[in-house]
């Protein structure tokens, strides 16, 4: 989960230009971090919410890297772990659910 632990702006300091060509490409960056962050100051109202914000982690990701690149390769693994821990819970199913019902 190394690629996903920070907003993309913290690991690419010392290359400005691909920060530049991200936030072209990504309209709403989202990272773990920034999802632990939400849940611990209560900012998630629903499961939904939360999960959303994981599966964009990892469709960011997707979306952004070439299918060759090692973080697109992850970020489609722990897209799979996203969906396989919700499949385990019926509210987390029902979250999962939701958010691919909105897309």
């Amino acid at each position: 989960s190394w690629p996903f632990r920070e907003p993309v702006e913290q690991l690419v300091v010392a290359r400005p230009e691909w920060l530049r060509e991200y936030r072209e490409k990504v309209e709403r960056p989202m990272d773990l971090g920034s999802v632990a962050a939400g849940l611990a100051a209560g900012r998630y109202t629903t499961p939904a919410a939360v999960v959303g914000d994981l599966l964009l982690t990892f469709d960011n990701a997707i979306s952004y890297n070439p299918e060759e690149d090692k973080v697109h390769g992850l970020a489609v693994h722990m897209r799979g772990l996203v969906f396989r821990y919700c499949a385990r819970s019926a509210v987390l199913g029902a979250a999962l659910r939701s958010v691919l019902g909105g897309h």
